[in-house]
Parts: structure tokens; C-alpha cells; sequence
């Protein structure tokens, strides 16, 4: 596999064209501006998403798991098999784009910016603190991402308790189309009605240092959240990263990611509660939201809030995310 069609396949989000003008694009007076600026922008300049797509690809894949690295915990076999079933996917999805008659050269390009919205948001919450200075933020291996929907892990260390663990599961996605975000919060939403979270099966735990052991490696379960970046706000977060600016580390995207998950898992603990499955998924969920809240508290959040209220409270995936849940 060449590196192009693997920057075209390393996120979940490889299932997402942007579809311009839809009824949500038209209360989104915050992020508005003249027509065709995605155009205009850098998310339409070619060369500049292919080199910051490989850069992000580079920096992020040393932190990714190793398929071999597992042999010791499920055997070579089961390994190989899952190696196998990602493959399967990943042809499928192409021969199902080429029988459609899709533009190739389209999923290509909008696929190289979901893996760019990805291994930013990794990049910034593991070493600009997003989700606080305590959290570190890991991508999955091919099965997870492709099988399980999971795009990365985030976890929170407790210095007073390091033998406590927390941690949550996003899927990322770039997309304003409802019917694309509103697919991946079934997933969700199913798992939750069951009393079931996000398992992720090769994980490994490094904390803050790849060259040392893992601290665990195999099977976790959390919970999982959608997060939806507005292209805009992935065109911003591009040209600060192709610019190495500091600004970076204090952009709206954190808080308008936070006030995501927050309202997921407020609407996932009502569901899990009407289930009676109080003890078990409502409070994984509860435990979660607490740091979310916690977070979102905090001095430096808060100030970043009040520079762009606007932004948070017209973001396009929040109000996708209450319509759906409002009908569910």
C-alpha cells in the first residue's frame, strides 16, 4: 500500500464528503462568512494538505500500536486474522466508492483532511494540554479504528491516585452532514441502551513515554464520544500548525470539543438511567463527565470561552447533536 492511499484510509472518518448546504449551515452565523471561502482556503490547497497530512501521519504513527507488539497477548494468528478483516474493509470501501462512480480524487482529498482533524486533535490534547495537563491522547490501531469506530483514546492521570484509571473514546469527524454524525451517535447511542461502552482491543497504555514498557497492554472499555470539527475551524487549526504558531494552544476547537462530549454524555446517562443500568454505564459515564466538567471549569478554559462565545453557541455539531438526541 502506497503512502497516499494509506493517508486516504487512516481515519474512521474515511466515510465523510462534505456536503455543502444543509439546513444547519444556515443558523451557523458565527462561522459564516463570504461564499466559497472553503475555496479559498487551505483546506482547498492540494500541496499544502498532502505535506501537513504525512507531517501529522509521521509525528502520530510512533505513538500508534503495533500489530506484532500484541502477538504475546492474543497469538499471531488472531493478530494476522484481524490485520486481514481491516483489509477486507479498506477494499471494500474502495471498490464500493469506484462501483458509485464517486469522485476518486475527492474521497482522497477529504479523507487526507479527517486525518488531519484527527492526529490534531491528538497532537494538541497530548502536548497543549486540551483536556487538561493530565490527559494524553492515543491513537488506535487499524482494527480498532476500522472495526470498532474508535479514532483515539484519551486518558486522564491521577497524580494523588495513579492506580485509578479513566479515559474515553472518539470518533472524529469533520463533516456537517447530520445523517454522517448522526450514524456514528447510533453507534453510541445502541451500545449505551444495551448497557455497553466502547471497547478498544489493542490498546497500550505508554502514558507520556513510548520508549519505556507499556503499562498495560489489551482489552479496555470506555466510553465513547463523537466530536465534530466545523471545516473552518480545521482550516484555522491548519495554518497554525503549517505556521508552528503558539496561538494554537489556546483555539476555540478545545471548548467546542469539550461542550460535545459533555452534552453526549449527559443525554447517554439519561438512557442509561431509564435502562436501570445505574450502576454500570451511567456511572462510567458520570465518572467521565466530571472530568469533562472539571476541565471545562477551569481558569483557561473559561477564558477561551469568553473570547468566542458566539462560536460555542452556534457550533453546527453541538445543534446536530441536540436535534438528534431530541428525537431519540
Amino acid at each position: 500500500m502506497n503512502n497516499l492511499f494509506f493517508s486516504l484510509l487512516t481515519s474512521n472518518s474515511l466515510y465523510v464528503i462534505i456536503i455543502n448546504m444543509n439546513r444547519f449551515e444556515q443558523k451557523d452565523p458565527a462561522l459564516s462568512s463570504s461564499s466559497g471561502w472553503e475555496q479559498r482556503s487551505i483546506l482547498a490547497d492540494e500541496e499544502r494538505v498532502i505535506r501537513l497530512c504525512l507531517e501529522l501521519e509521521r509525528q502520530i504513527d510512533v505513538r500508534r500500536p503495533h500489530p506484532e507488539d500484541f502477538y504475546q497477548v492474543y497469538g499471531e494468528n488472531e493478530c494476522v486474522a484481524d490485520l486481514k478483516k481491516v483489509s477486507d474493509i479498506k477494499n471494500e470501501f474502495v471498490h464500493k466508492t469506484f462501483r458509485a462512480g464517486v469522485d476518486q480524487a475527492k474521497v482522497e482529498h477529504d479523507s487526507r483532511l479527517a486525518s488531519i482533524a484527527e492526529n490534531l486533535l491528538i497532537k494538541n490534547i497530548s502536548e497543549h494540554g486540551w483536556f487538561g495537563e493530565n490527559a494524553v491522547a492515543i491513537p488506535t490501531h487499524d482494527f480498532d479504528d476500522y472495526v470498532g469506530g474508535v479514532d483515539f483514546v484519551v486518558e486522564f492521570y491521577d497524580e494523588q491516585n495513579p492506580s485509578t484509571y479513566a479515559g474515553l473514546s472518539i470518533d472524529a469527524t469533520f463533516s456537517k452532514n447530520p445523517a454522517i454524525v448522526n450514524k456514528k451517535l447510533d453507534r453510541i447511542k445502541d451500545e449505551c441502551e444495551v448497557g455497553k461502552v466502547a471497547e478498544v482491543k489493542y490498546f497500550s497504555s505508554y502514558q507520556f513515554d513510548r520508549d519505556t514498557p507499556p503499562e498495560f497492554m489489551g482489552i479496555i472499555k470506555t466510553p465513547r464520544a463523537v466530536v465534530v470539527i466545523h471545516p473552518k475551524l480545521l482550516a484555522e487549526l491548519m495554518q497554525l500548525e503549517s505556521d508552528k504558531n503558539s496561538e494554537i494552544k489556546s483555539h476555540i476547537t478545545q471548548v467546542v470539543v469539550l461542550n460535545q462530549i459533555k452534552f453526549q454524555y449527559e443525554q447517554l446517562i439519561k438512557i442509561a438511567q431509564k435502562k436501570n443500568f445505574i450502576g454500570s454505564v451511567a456511572s462510567i459515564y458520570a465518572e467521565t463527565l466530571d472530568k469533562v466538567k472539571t476541565i471545562l471549569a477551569s481558569d483557561r478554559i473559561q477564558k477561551i470561552t469568553k473570547q468566542h462565545p458566539d462560536i460555542v453557541k452556534n457550533d453546527i455539531g453541538l445543534r446536530i447533536m441536540k436535534d438528534y438526541f431530541q428525537y431519540k
